[in-house]
């Protein structure tokens, strides 16, 4: 059976509990979904950082990573923002490339986006 991969774009901090809805859901259908990515651009960032009061939101990031969900917040939104790297939470990798860059290489890779 094929299994289908999937790259979230989260733009907006208010989006989180929706993607990981979408995330949870998913895993619900393993048989089926191969690899989840998720790449953060805008203030989506910010429960992203160390220093979010957003437990809730850090707790499910570090439980999603733990199973596999990869996580990457936009080298340019970090830039705009003033954002350095020791300043995101442990379970967020850079996306060197853009943000949207590395949505797209993960649909070429075969992910199917969905924008949140």
């Amino acid at each position: 059976m094929e299994k289908f991969s999937f790259v979230f774009l989260i733009r907006e901090d208010t989006c989180w509990n929706q993607l990981f809805s979408h995330v949870d859901n998913l895993k619900k259908s393993s048989d089926e979904v191969g690899n989840i990515a998720v790449v953060a651009v805008g203030t989506a960032l910010l429960s992203c950082l160390r220093f979010t009061n957003l437990e809730t939101i850090k707790e499910t990031i570090s439980r999603l990573s733990d199973e596999g969900t990869q996580f990457y917040l936009c080298i340019n939104t970090m830039s705009r923002y003033g954002i350095k790297e020791d300043m995101l939470l442990p379970q967020i990798a850079i996306a060197h490339e853009g943000g949207l860059l590395k949505v797209a290489k993960l649909e070429s890779m075969g992910y199917h986006q969905v924008v949140l």
